[in-house]
Order: structure tokens, then sequence, then C-alpha cells
């Protein structure tokens, strides 16, 4: 066992995820405001500490089933190279950590964001990733928590636009994710099954599925750049041309899951795709001109 198992078992590049936490920081124009800055950072390093914990239990409970898969039998615990025990005190530590932290901030609304997020995710790993659909909403539902709480850190009222594409879009990149498992099962794992609720699956309905949600996430984006009361609050009437770069970045996303057959995960393709990472910046700098 190394430190270097140690940080991989806790998986910190996925930390990317938790910065949907500064969403409502950034949209609420509070950006410079260090006090905000401040809180929103602390719900973030909280919302890694509970992920982090979630993911050992989860690695911990799929040893036997990761081992039979490809690319998860590398995992620390699956490969041996951490014990499980030693997972649960790594695990017991992240907990004591977060429980500091959250007493440090004193939010009552982002202690409650993050016991439903950790209660949501127990949900998960136990039983929710064995359904098809329940298990997306799950990821889905997590995301929208993670905003909720970001929301609560600077204390700005959150949009329901927010709430409502920050739940598509996860349910899309979920439903990617599943689109790969199927692929590896169909051309790598011929045998068995890497994921319970694959069952419930197949690429015809993902498919189906993965165009629906990109088009009404699109859709739902126009329309919070048309809305008249986002336009006044941006001072533009141009809001809706930063729209181009949403739909760039779902085309391109389906471009990697449905023409390269190589989805990955949405983290690993944050951190890998070119493409991805314009479309996100370009969008970030478009907004946050109109914005500040």
């Amino acid at each position: 066992m190394t430190l270097n198992s140690l940080l991989r078992l806790m998986r910190i590049p996925h930390y990317t995820k938790n910065f949907f936490v500064f969403l409502p920081l950034f949209f609420s124009g509070q950006l410079f405001v260090m006090s905000a800055v401040q809180r929103s950072a602390v719900a973030f390093l909280a919302f890694c500490l509970a992920a982090s914990s979630i993911y050992i239990l989860n690695d911990i409970l799929d040893r036997e089933k990761d081992r039979l898969h490809p690319v998860k039998r590398k995992r620390p615990i699956a490969s041996g190279e951490v014990s499980p025990r030693t997972g649960m005190v790594l695990a017991a530590v992240l907990a004591l950590f977060l429980f500091l932290i959250l007493r440090n901030l004193g939010s009552v609304s982002v202690t409650l964001s993050l016991a439903a997020y950790l209660v949501l995710n127990i949900f998960y790993v136990c039983l929710g990733r064995k359904w098809a659909i329940v298990d997306v909403c799950c990821i889905a539902i997590g995301f929208v928590l993670r905003v909720m709480a970001g929301n609560a850190a600077v204390g700005c009222a959150i949009s329901p636009w927010l709430v409502m594409m920050v739940f598509l879009l996860s349910m899309f990149l979920g439903l990617g994710k599943r689109w790969d498992d199927l692929r590896i099962i169909e051309e790598e794992m011929p045998v068995g099954n890497i994921r319970e609720s694959l069952n419930g699956y197949s690429r015809r309905f993902v498919l189906s599925s993965m165009t629906f949600l990109s088009a009404i996430n699109t859709i739902c984006y126009i329309m919070y750049t048309l809305s008249p009361e986002n336009v006044a609050r941006y001072g533009s009437s141009y809001l809706y041309a930063t729209a181009f770069w949403v739909l760039l970045g779902n085309m391109r996303y389906l471009q990697i899951v449905l023409v390269n057959q190589n989805s990955m995960s949405p983290t690993k393709i944050l951190i890998q795709d070119f493409g991805i990472q314009l479309c996100v910046l370009i969008w970030f700098v478009h907004i946050g001109i109109l914005l500040y």
C-alpha cells in the first residue's frame, strides 16, 4: 500500500463534479465577493470529502465485480493494493474531517444538502444502482444537491432554470456512461454483466433517451436566455448567443459517445477532450462578460 494507492482510492479527479457547487456563486454575480467565495470553497471541500467516502464504500462493496471489469479491476481495492479494512479506516477519517468542516461552516442549509447527498448515495450504492433509470436519476439528483448547497453557501435565490438544466445535463451524461457500459459488454465482456441496471437498458433505448435529453436541455437553455427576467438581469438582448456553445458541447459529447465509441466517464472527457474544454471555457467567458 502506498500514498498513491490511497489517493487513487479517493478518486480525486472526480472532484471536478463538485465544481457544480460554484455555479450559484458565478450566476449570482458574487464571484469577486471574498466571503461568498470562501463559503463556496468550504462547501466544495465538504462535498469532495463526502464523495471520497462514498467512492470508498462503493469500491469495498463492488470489489468482486470490479475484478471482472477491464478498467475497474485496476482500482486499489479490487487489485489488492489496499485492503477493505484500510479503506474503511480512510473513509472514517474523511467523514470526521467532513463533520469538522460542516461544524465550522455553521450553515444548516448546506449541512442538510450534504446529508441528503450522503443518504442518496448510500441508497444508490446499496440499492438504487440496480434499477435502470433510477440509477441515472440518483446521479442527476446528486448534482442538483451540489447546486443547492452552493446556493445556500452564498445565500441567493436559486433559479429553477438552473436546477432543471443541471438535472437534464446530468441525466444526459449518465446515459452516455451507460452507453459505454453496453459497448463493453457487447465487445469486451460477452459473458456476465458489469452493472445490474444494464438489464433495463439497450443501445436503442439509451440512444433515444440521450437524443431526447440533449434536445430538451438545449431548448431549456435557449428559453432561459430568452426569458425577459434574465435578459434584464444580464443587461443584454444577445444572451441567446451563448446557446451556441451549449449546442456545440452537446454535439461534441454525442460525437465522442456515438462516433468515437469512447464515452469513458464524463469526468475523464472533461479532463481529456479539448473540444469539450473549449466549449465550456468559451461559454463561461461569454456569460462572464455579460454578467460582470
